[in-house]
């Protein structure tokens, strides 16, 4: 026959507390995390799409003349931002003008539109693996265009742009790779995963004591109780407890007050019926004799 596992209070209050305990660090952990990555992608878009519209800007007098002098001031200017892991500067057919991957990527991704725009701006973008370099990318497209300015002291053929009202010239294309920002991200998890263990570590630390706390006086009435089973009525139940337990053991002790008076008065009953009865058997004996 198997002996039925049973789990003590103890262990089933320390069982709940710890995992509310651990389902409470784990969520925190993964909105801390999922927060992280929202705010580190939201801010290398941001960067990308301030950075595009920079180098369009920068780049529409280089585009519309084609002129290579020009086009290496631009390309100096995009080589000094360290966070841009590729750059192309094509012309309105998309033909290469300009372009440059940095290390890991051997070769540039291919041209292409995409339908999301970074917030009011025309600055498309989209997410990107490249197989060359095996790594996410957010890929950047703008186009450049020639509008209305103040051309006083340009060139001819700078004044000419200009009348070209929102006229696309060309395109910029630009990669921010995704590795700075899981790296931040695995940064952020790094230190999230050490303040929770600690978390943890110490909300199982309060909860044990916490929980001894509460069921040391169970267990001291459980013992009351199994004493009184075995009909031994324990005159005084120290437990002074400002709650439910406290109130229970109150009453439990006056109980026992009230069948160890009752024994006593069963067994004060019980010795003077014994007399009595040993008093009547002796004059029975008496009885006899003389008889």
């Amino acid at each position: 026959m198997t002996t039925k596992h049973r789990r003590s209070l103890v262990t089933k209050f320390n069982l709940l507390a710890i995992g509310l305990i651990l389902a409470t660090a784990g969520g925190i952990s993964l909105l801390t995390v999922r927060k992280a990555l929202g705010e580190h992608y939201e801010t290398l878009l941001q960067q990308g799409a301030v950075v595009a519209e920079m180098a369009a800007k920068g780049s529409e007098f280089a585009l519309y003349t084609k002129n290579t002098n020009d086009l290496a001031q631009v390309r100096q200017s995009l080589e000094a931002i360290r966070e841009i892991a590729y750059f192309r500067i094509m012309d309105l057919e998309g033909k290469p003008l300009l372009e440059k991957a940095n290390p890991p990527l051997q070769t540039l991704p291919i041209f292409r539109f995409y339908e999301q725009r970074y917030a009011e701006s025309h600055v498309q973008y989209g997410e990107i693996t490249h197989p060359s370099a095996g790594g996410g990318y957010i890929d950047f497209l703008i186009p450049v265009t020639g509008g209305p300015g103040d051309m006083a002291g340009e060139s001819i053929i700078m004044a000419e742009l200009s009348t070209k009202t929102d006229q696309s010239i060309g395109y910029i294309q630009l990669g921010f790779s995704t590795e700075t920002m899981h790296r931040r991200v695995e940064a952020t998890l790094w230190y999230t995963a050490v303040y929770t263990v600690l978390f943890v570590a110490i909300g199982v630390l309060i909860t044990f004591l916490l929980t001894r706390r509460i069921t040391s006086p169970i267990q001291k009435l459980v013992g009351v109780v199994r004493a009184a089973g075995d009909g031994q009525f324990i005159q005084h139940i120290n437990i002074r407890t400002d709650d439910e337990v406290g109130e229970l053991a109150s009453s439990f002790e006056t109980m026992l007050t009230r069948l160890r008076a009752s024994q006593e008065e069963i067994e004060a009953y019980q010795h003077g019926l014994e007399q009595k009865v040993e008093q009547r058997t002796r004059e029975l004996e008496d009885a006899m004799r003389r008889s």
